[in-house]
C-alpha cells in the first residue's frame, strides 16, 4: 500500500512519540517503523495498525500526488480553443445538412442527464477526491505538453474510466427510453412515437460529444506524456 513516510513521522512527533513508543502501541516491529518513516510503500496490515494508532483512516495515510506538471503558454492556447472551436463547427455543419430543423438536436434532460450520471459513477468510484482531481484536470486539455508522472498516470485512469462511463450512461439511458417507449406505443401518434425515438438516442449523441471530444483527446494526451520519456 502506497503511504507517506512524512505524514507518519509528523503523526508520530505530533503525539511526542519516539518511533520505540509507536512501536510498542501499535504492536509492529521498530524496524517495521523505520521502514515506514523511510519507504513510500507498505503491507496492508502495516496501514491498519498505524492509521489505528492515530486515529486516522488509511487513506490519510497515502501520498497525495501533486498535480502533473504541464506547458502553459498564449500560442498553445489559441491553438487548443481553435482546434476544439473548428471540432464544434464541423460537428454543427454536419447537423445542419442533416436536417433543417437543429431543434431536433438539443434536449435539455438529455444534455444535463449524460454529464451528472458520469460525474455520478466517477464520485462512486474514485470518491470526491477523485471527481476533483478530474474536473481540474480538464484544464490540461489546453496545454502545451503534459510532464509524464504518477500524477499524470492517475488523471489518464480516471478519464480512461470516465470515457466507459460516458457510454455506459447513454446505455442506460437508451434502455430506459426505449422500454418507456415502446410501452406506450399504442397510445402514442405515429409522428410522435418516431420523434419519441429520436430523442432518446441524443443521450447516446451527447455521450459521444463528451468522450471523443474531450475525455479522449484529454486521455491521448496524458498517455502521449509517458511516450516522450
Amino acid at each position: 500500500m502506497d503511504i507517506c513516510p512524512e505524514k507518519i513521522r509528523k503523526l508520530r512527533q505530533d503525539k511526542g512519540w519516539s518511533q520505540q513508543v509507536l512501536a510498542q502501541v501499535s504492536g509492529l516491529s521498530l524496524r517495521t517503523i523505520q521502514r515506514a518513516e523511510a519507504e513510500s510503500s507498505c503491507a496492508a496490515e502495516t496501514a491498519l495498525a498505524l492509521a489505528s494508532s492515530f486515529d486516522v483512516t488509511p487513506a490519510e495515510l497515502q501520498m497525495q500526488l501533486p498535480d502533473p506538471q504541464a506547458s502553459w503558454s498564449k500560442p498553445s492556447l489559441i491553438q487548443m480553443a481553435a482546434a476544439i472551436a473548428i471540432c464544434l463547427l464541423l460537428v454543427s455543419w454536419f447537423l445542419v445538412l442533416s436536417s433543417d430543423d437543429l431543434s431536433i438536436f438539443y434536449d435539455f434532460n438529455s444534455a444535463l442527464y449524460v454529464p451528472a450520471f458520469t460525474l455520478a459513477l466517477t464520485v462512486l468510484a474514485f470518491g470526491a477526491e477523485g471527481l476533483r482531481k478530474s474536473v481540474l484536470g480538464l484544464r490540461y486539455l489546453f496545454s502545451q505538453k503534459v510532464q509524464a508522472s504518477a500524477a499524470s498516470r492517475e488523471l489518464a485512469f480516471f478519464y480512461q474510466r470516465q470515457i466507459q462511463f460516458c457510454y455506459a450512461t447513454a446505455l442506460i439511458g437508451v434502455v430506459i427510453g426505449f422500454l418507456s417507449i415502446y410501452n406506450s406505443a399504442e397510445a402514442l401518434d405515429p409522428a410522435i412515437y418516431r420523434q419519441a425515438q429520436a430523442v432518446n438516442l441524443l443521450v447516446l449523441f451527447y455521450a459521444m460529444l463528451v468522450a471523443e471530444l474531450v475525455l479522449r483527446p484529454l486521455k491521448a494526451k496524458l498517455d502521449w506524456s509517458k511516450q516522450q520519456l
